[in-house]
């Protein structure tokens, strides 16, 4: 036959409970919480594993386009500088005036 306990093993042991309670109930919703975090990461990968060749070539095309706009300026500038280069050099063609010979 088991005895019943005591007042003060009673107390603590209802204040045991009351924590044990209180943990089961924190350790429950950081699982929710976790099981949530892990959908949400699988969202996201879905999603970039979805559209990573579309932004790739997206991200391709406008490094040539930033390539191909530096090169177009690099070439104006040299074409300016040679084209001083020369005036400086050479001299240049003197202005006529339309109508005037």
């Amino acid at each position: 036959m088991k005895r019943q306990l005591d007042k003060k093993e009673k107390e603590l042991t209802e204040k045991s409970l009351k924590v044990r309670k209180e943990e089961l109930k924190t350790l429950k919703e950081e699982l929710e919480y976790s099981k949530d975090q892990i959908a949400k990461y699988n969202y996201n990968r879905e999603l970039d594993d979805k559209w990573r060749d579309t932004l790739r070539r997206k991200v391709d095309r406008e490094n040539a386009k930033a390539i191909q706009d530096i090169e177009f300026s690099i070439k104006q500038t040299q074409e300016v500088i040679d084209q001083v280069e020369d005036q400086l050099k050479n001299g240049v063609e003197p202005k006529r005036i339309a109508g005037i010979d």
